[in-house]
């Protein structure tokens, strides 16, 4: 009888620290998926606040990798 509650609790602990472990998987993807939205809505933003369109494309293209370099620099 000892064995098999011995057994049962690892089984148990097994499962509790699988169920932990997606907790903290899922935590973490949730972090990062908000921060993307945030550096999305960012640069949504900046686009936005700039006249890009009088400037040319050229230019723009450098300002917005500008940026992006500095978003992902700060990180």
């Amino acid at each position: 009888m000892k064995g098999v509650i011995g057994k049962l609790g690892l089984v148990l602990g097994g499962v509790g620290l699988g169920i932990l472990s997606v907790g903290v998987l899922y935590e973490t993807l949730r972090k990062d998926c908000n921060q993307l939205v945030d550096n999305y809505n960012n640069l949504v933003d900046f686009v936005d606040n700039h006249d890009f369109y009088e400037k040319g494309v050229e230019q723009s293209v450098s300002k917005i990798s500008e940026y992006v370099y500095k978003v992902d620099f700060e990180r």
